[in-house]
């Protein structure tokens, strides 16, 4: 990947929209768009994003659904473990969640309607969404040449059966 060459990057699950601005220094070139649903997580992209005009928030879910989902977002500590889908792993009785209503989008319908016709780099971190996400992508998915994902507790597919998704697809990943 020639990192000049990269236009559009995606950070699902952007939290703080740390790494959208540390994707936004490797891809010079780039926009990068942070896509956050949890809405105490939100005031910090947004501060956060402040800080380079390449970096453009987007509010909702990304899913295989434009709608609204329910969303458990952490209450007690770390908000980057908010989720489409309830807690379900060794550390589960450290965080309490609280369900929310949340907007969802697919990221094919998304793209359209913004006038987006390829996607160069997609960072996610969806706690256990990706499933969900990647299905979301529909035609687009092929055009993805780069992925960084955080494989954690994939409730659809495993996280092997996931890679191997990936690898099939020719998508360069990171985890």
């Amino acid at each position: 990947i020639d990192f000049n060459k990269v236009k559009t990057v995606l950070d699902i699950g952007s939290r703080d929209a740390c790494q959208s601005l540390e994707l936004a220094r490797w891809f010079p070139n780039a926009t990068v768009y942070a896509f956050e649903a949890n809405p105490d997580a939100l005031i910090w992209v947004e501060k956060n994003s402040a800080l380079c005009n390449r970096v453009k928030v987007v509010p909702f879910a990304v899913s295989d659904i434009d709608g609204e989902l329910s969303f458990y977002k952490v209450v007690n500590g770390n908000i980057g473990a908010s989720s489409l889908y309830q807690v379900n792993h060794l550390r589960s009785f450290e965080w309490k969640q609280v369900e929310t209503k949340v907007k969802s989008i697919r990221i094919d319908n998304w793209l359209i309607k913004n006038g987006i016709e390829k996607v160069d780099i997609v960072w996610a971190d969806v706690q256990g969404a990706e499933s969900s996400v990647f299905n979301g992508f529909g035609k687009f998915l092929s055009s993805v040449e780069g992925c960084g994902e955080f494989f954690e507790c994939c409730r659809n597919l495993s996280t092997q059966q996931l890679r191997e998704e990936f690898r099939r697809k020719r998508l360069l990943i990171h985890s």
